[in-house]
């Protein structure tokens, strides 16, 4: 090892470490770049799966809501068939008592006695 200062391409030690220096900090420059945009990239694809997410979301809930919709109206046309089948009956049954009491009204009236059974 010599004293002697460097000549040409021949770097001293300090100016060796001065220029590793520089290039781990150039290396670390271009990965804290490299890292924003990483992390850039990951924001908005966050962004963009949540926004997936609340469509999504929002559709399945739609979904859900028409089914819970279509059930009552089923439901709803079951009840009312129901209904009008027992007074399609009633009105049925109501003709033949005014007919029963009719026909009753008539032998009475007439004076014969004919017994009709109720049903």
């Amino acid at each position: 090892m010599s004293d002697s200062p460097t000549t040409g391409s021949e770097l001293s030690p300090l100016d060796q470490i001065r220029q590793i220096e520089t290039e781990i900090a150039a290396q670390i420059a271009a990965a804290r770049v490299s890292a924003g945009r990483s992390i850039a990239e990951a924001r908005s694809q966050v962004t963009k799966i949540k926004n997936q997410a609340r469509e999504m979301g929002l559709h399945n809930g739609q979904v859900h809501y028409q089914e819970i919709v279509d059930q009552a109206e089923a439901e709803a046309r079951l009840i009312t068939n129901e209904a009008q089948s027992k007074a399609d009956s009633l009105r049925q049954r109501g003709l033949q008592l005014i007919e029963m009491a009719v026909l009753e009204a008539f032998y009475l009236v007439s004076g014969q006695e004919v017994g009709l059974e109720s049903s």
